[in-house]
């Protein structure tokens, strides 16, 4: 039998062959050195789990319009950008992109406008990783219902290492000619 320890969420690290086998015996004077081997594979542990975080990026394509053409309204599509926000807790949204495929039954290509909603999760445990797409899966299948859809397009995707957040510095307001005179952050969908 195999010992297992969760060390910072990652699962799956075994103690090495001594401490099975000074654990095997028994015996109570080898007590002192199953602890100082067990110490040492919980570092070990610790230091393969801190190496196999990833930086995992979560992608959803929504339609802007269902299949009869009309537009989506904007609230669904805010209500949609909060629940994965609220997942995430943060994400980015790009609203203006065209979504193209080809049915099963025609070599046509059709074009729709679509948006992109992405959200990047850091230093991610195999667990996590596993939970998260679950959930993508989950969230997709519920909006490919709710919007009508034959099928919702989700990319998981680890990103490069060098995928990080930079420091910036935060201002409360900016100058007024960056700042846009609308009250609806959803506006430039509508267009």
């Amino acid at each position: 039998m195999v010992s297992t320890v969760n060390c910072t969420g990652f699962s799956g690290c075994a103690f090495s062959p001594a401490v099975k086998e000074i654990t095997n015996r028994r015996d109570d004077d080898k007590m002192k050195e199953i602890i100082n081997l067990h110490e040492h594979d919980a570092k070990t542990c610790e230091q393969d789990a801190v190496a196999a975080q990833k930086n995992v990026k979560y992608e959803i394509v929504i339609p802007m319009a269902d299949n009869s053409g009309s537009k989506i309204k904007v609230d669904v599509l805010r209500e949609i950008a909060v629940e994965m926000g609220h997942h995430f807790d943060a994400l980015t949204m790009t609203p203006h992109q065209f979504g193209c495929w080809s049915p099963k039954d025609s070599k046509d290509l059709f074009c729709e406008h679509v948006s992109s909603i992405y959200a990047v999760r850091f230093n991610s445990t195999t667990e996590k990783i596993r939970e998260d797409k679950a959930w993508m899966e989950a969230f997709a299948r519920n909006l490919g219902i709710r919007l009508g859809q034959e099928s919702v397009l989700i990319i998981t995707d680890v990103v490069d290492d060098f995928t990080k957040t930079i420091e910036g510095e935060r201002k409360q307001t900016l100058p007024e000619s960056l700042v846009e005179k609308t009250d609806n952050f959803f506006s430039a969908v509508r267009g």
